[in-house]
């Protein structure tokens, strides 16, 4: 398989091809409201053997509301005693309860569009060792940016970069990151690095590394097949940038990134990048003090003037 910085095209296989995929949706406070509408995006995926698509309803809040809801549209409702390791247990739960030799998995806001295994499945089915496949995110309505300074039809969405450049340059070398939602995983990947990893609470991006280290391949496509709803508020949104940098420093700490003899050293390289990008503060805060050392107490952190320095030339010198 090549790989350049344009995402691929989707492969062609016949009906047959097609294998029996497990649907996970992960919930465990979420409204049915909500749920219903994912789950009715999932029921409205096409394939060409409907039966081999097995849906789950993943509920981690052990609802009873829930379970009904699960018998209301005839989907397979999984749930467990504790929220021990948050949503990658349940996630390993749900494996031990399910079959299919691939898993598609959902965050509860997140709604397939009726294309979305018709672009995935392929790539496992023409090509070796695919891991995961993983597609953008993108939202129903503006996200905190763009809400806030009302710019919906000027700026793209804050995470397109991530997912449209970035994301399709990481198939170069094989660091593609998993996002936890909009996927597709082999099990047989999943199985090799020990299920989803219970040792960082940005469980998606350490078994994507995972998965990749045990010589599979990650996948990312420009293909937008799933919508969800953005944060809305400054709360939520610090929230939810503080578990994916905790988690991503967790990663480091606990699948030691550099000693890690299944990856490259690109592998590494731009998972270390992945890493230090949650640094970015430590940054601003010298940028902050810099000018206040100086003005309080006279302290020069670099000395230059705003002329460019050239050392004189020997004509210059026997004028002096």
């Amino acid at each position: 398989m090549r790989y350049s910085k344009k995402s691929l095209e989707v492969p062609k296989i016949k009906e047959n091809e097609y294998p029996e995929i497990d649907v996970f949706i992960a919930t465990i406070n979420e409204s049915e409201e909500l749920l219903s509408r994912t789950i009715e995006g999932c029921l409205n995926m096409k394939y060409p053997y409907k039966d081999k698509v097995h849906i789950y309803l993943c509920d981690d809040g052990n609802r009873l509301n829930i379970k009904l809801l699960a018998r209301k549209y005839n989907i397979n409702y999984i749930t467990r005693k504790d929220n021990k390791g948050a949503k990658a247990g349940n996630y390993n739960n749900a494996i031990k309860n399910s079959h299919s030799p691939l898993i598609a998995t959902f965050d509860a806001d997140m709604c397939p569009t009726e294309n979305f295994l018709l672009t995935t499945i392929p790539f496992f089915i023409k090509y070796d060792k695919v891991g995961f496949v993983q597609l953008p995110q993108s939202f129903l309505e503006p996200d905190i940016f763009q809400l806030r300074f009302g710019l919906s039809k000027d700026i793209p969405f804050e995470q397109d970069y991530f997912y449209h450049r970035i994301q399709i340059a990481k198939n170069n070398t094989n660091s593609t990151i998993y996002c936890g939602t909009n996927a597709v995983i082999s099990r047989k990947a999943l199985k090799a690095c020990n299920g989803f990893s219970l040792k960082s609470i940005s469980e998606d991006i350490a078994t994507g590394m995972l998965i990749e280290s045990c010589g599979f391949r990650g996948i990312s496509l420009n293909n937008v097949e799933a919508y969800g709803y953005a944060t809305q508020d400054l709360e939520a949104f610090c929230k939810q940038r503080s578990r994916w940098g905790r988690g991503c420093i967790q990663m480091f700490k606990n699948h030691k990134i550099l000693r890690n003899k299944g990856l490259s050293l690109s592998q590494k390289l731009e998972y270390l990048s992945s890493v230090s990008y949650w640094f970015y503060g430590v940054k601003r805060i010298i940028f902050l003090l810099v000018p206040l050392l100086f003005s309080l107490f006279g302290i020069i952190t670099i000395d230059c003037s705003c002329l460019l320095y050239t050392s004189p030339s020997p004509r210059d010198r026997q004028k002096s």
